[in-house]
């Protein structure tokens, strides 16, 4: 039996969603047919009450955002592995976290596209501060990590991450890796999270996308969505591989992340262990309209009760609105049980280590 993973506590009262979750409450197909951009019929599982108007407008934005992706010049072109200039062979997965609903699409080469409707399983989390300063020092009070904030102006970050090799990832709770931001009351972490129960069988380890937007940090429901707690599906991006990761504070108003790498799978569900090229989207169904941000950031964490465990996290190419960001713009290394190193190009490297 697969287990089920834990997910860990980012703030007090927050919720997490990883795109890669999969369990379907009730489904059946719409009545109307849709087709996705690869000109195929989209299987769509959906909950009773989700009007055929809601599906429409959710498909367009879904099928807009792939087609403006694979047109954009906003391409990282330092790692041929990881170029985005060939989409014949790339799986989206593609995401929108509402309040009420969870809305999930992928679309697969010479496949039909799916999308399914879910419910929020919602899980109110106890609380924990994963990345907030809660002394003069630097504390995170539910595990061990280091914080690279980046004080510059522009409307995204990008980044190379270079995923850790599994011997390198000792988790009690989770292992995280991401970036995001802090604008005035809201607090965005995005990036990845490590599971050790994917691939075929489920018996492979690797890195699934997540997102988490706070404001105030704990749970609003004022047309403001948090997240998502639910954890099944088996694909993930390869550990020890380099993932292109973009975050950005208002793209339409809406808070985005978007990743892509080699995922350990072809689809979703694992049916097919080859691996693959996969571009992850991820972003909030309501504008969120934030105005500017005050810093970004760059974080490898560890959740744990007995502040131990092992992670690392290396960030090259960093770039605001793609420029390079200047030496001024790191500010000082923030760690618990932590080390973060930056060279002279400004490659980041944050290791968690402890009590091992």
């Amino acid at each position: 039996m697969k287990k089920k993973m834990v997910l860990p506590i980012l703030a007090a009262a927050s919720l997490v969603f990883s795109p890669f979750a999969g369990h379907i409450a009730s489904a059946e197909s719409a009545d109307n047919t849709l087709e996705g951009t690869n000109g195929r019929e989209i299987v769509i599982h959906k909950q009773d009450d989700i009007s055929i108007a809601k599906i429409n407008e959710i498909v367009n934005r879904f099928k807009k955002g792939i087609e403006e992706d694979r047109a954009s010049n906003q391409k990282i072109s330092i790692n041929k592995n990881v170029s985005e200039s060939v989409y014949d062979n790339t799986i989206y997965d593609y995401t929108i976290i509402g309040e009420d609903y969870v809305y999930k699409y992928e679309e697969v080469p010479n496949k039909a596209p799916e999308l399914t409707i879910e419910k929020p399983d919602v899980k109110y989390l106890t609380e924990g501060q994963n990345d907030r300063i809660t002394t003069s020092a630097y504390n995170i009070g539910d595990g061990i990590g280091g914080r690279q904030n980046i004080v510059k102006n522009g409307s995204y970050l990008s980044t190379l991450l270079r995923l850790p090799l599994d011997s390198q990832v000792v988790q009690e709770t989770a292992a995280y890796n991401y970036s995001g931001f802090t604008s005035g009351d809201y607090e965005a972490d995005m990036g990845l999270v490590y599971d050790s129960t994917v691939g075929p069988g489920s018996f492979e380890k690797g890195w699934k996308p997540t997102m988490v937007v706070k404001r105030n940090g704990v749970e609003s429901h004022s047309g403001f969505v948090t997240g998502y707690s639910n954890v099944q599906a088996a694909n993930a991006y390869l550990s020890n591989s380099d993932v292109v990761l973009y975050v950005w504070y208002n793209y339409n108003g809406k808070a985005r992340m978007k990743i892509s790498g080699t995922a350990t799978c072809r689809d979703i569900g694992c049916s097919d262990g080859t691996n693959t090229s996969l571009i992850s989207i991820m972003e909030t169904d309501n504008s969120l309209n934030i105005n500017t941000v005050n810093q970004w950031k760059l974080l490898s964490t560890v959740v744990s009760t007995g502040d131990k465990g092992r992670n690392r996290g290396t960030y090259s190419s960093i770039k605001v609105n793609d420029v390079a960001v200047p030496s001024s713009a790191f500010s000082a290394p923030l760690t618990d049980h932590a080390s973060i190193t930056r060279d002279g190009n400004n490659t980041v490297t944050i290791t968690a280590d402890q009590n091992l």
